[in-house]
């Protein structure tokens, strides 16, 4: 009967996906160098969705870079920071880390356990389908990343099986929007020439990052 569930679990999720691109969502678009990256933002993590556009709306993103660049895994924009300012919206899973998923960083191990995100810091992930081995050895970092608060299940461990996506990150960074229009710019970009430091030889910058469409509860 369990078996059936997560089948019948997996079959649902694409369309789970599907609801949340319908709902009424923030949208952001970021005119990069590389072409035009389009975010909707989640309403289910509404601290992050606020402070992402309250950050964008102050030009916080305008004429900054894609500063740390990891091939097959993330693109991430903001400079360090000092500490993590956000509380944590961790909606695991509904809300995983799949290819074109939207995230906070975070600055510090957070030795009091409360997953807090960083102010500017943002990425987007890319990622790869896993195999078996790469599935175990990602549950046991997302346990001990998680601080034990989350682990894969069985029906994520099927859909990274063969879907795209970080999910070693899950349960400790706050995924809080997705790419619905551009993932051919973020593929280019995470597979740039980058530095011993992850920083791309060749600067890609956000011109200008915009708030296309808010969408505000009643």
């Amino acid at each position: 009967m369990k078996h059936t569930f997560h089948l019948i679990w997996l079959l649902l999720l694409p369309l789970c996906l599907m609801a949340q691109q319908k709902e009424e969502r923030t949208i952001v678009t970021l005119d990069t160098t590389e072409g035009v990256i389009v975010i909707a933002l989640c309403n289910e993590t509404p601290l992050h969705r606020d402070h992402f556009v309250r950050k964008v709306k102050e030009g916080v993103y305008n004429g900054r870079c894609f500063n740390r660049v990891i091939a097959g895994f993330v693109i991430q924009c903001g400079e360090e920071e000092a500490e993590d300012v956000i509380p944590a919206e961790i909606r695991y899973p509904q809300l995983h880390h799949r290819r074109g998923a939207v995230a906070m960083g975070r600055c510090t191990d957070d030795p009091t356990h409360e997953l807090k995100s960083a102010s500017e810091q943002f990425y987007i992930a890319w990622g790869d389908v896993s195999n078996e081995r790469q599935l175990q050895r990602d549950d046991s970092l997302m346990r001990a990343w998680s601080y034990g608060n989350c682990q894969m299940e069985k029906q994520m461990r099927q859909y990274y099986s063969s879907h795209p996506g970080i999910p070693f990150l899950d349960g400790s960074y706050t995924v809080f929007g997705e790419v619905v229009s551009g993932l051919d710019v973020v593929e280019r970009i995470q597979a740039t020439t980058t530095d011993d430091k992850d920083r791309p030889l060749k600067e890609v910058t956000i011109l200008q990052a915009t708030v296309t469409k808010e969408w505000k509860e009643n």
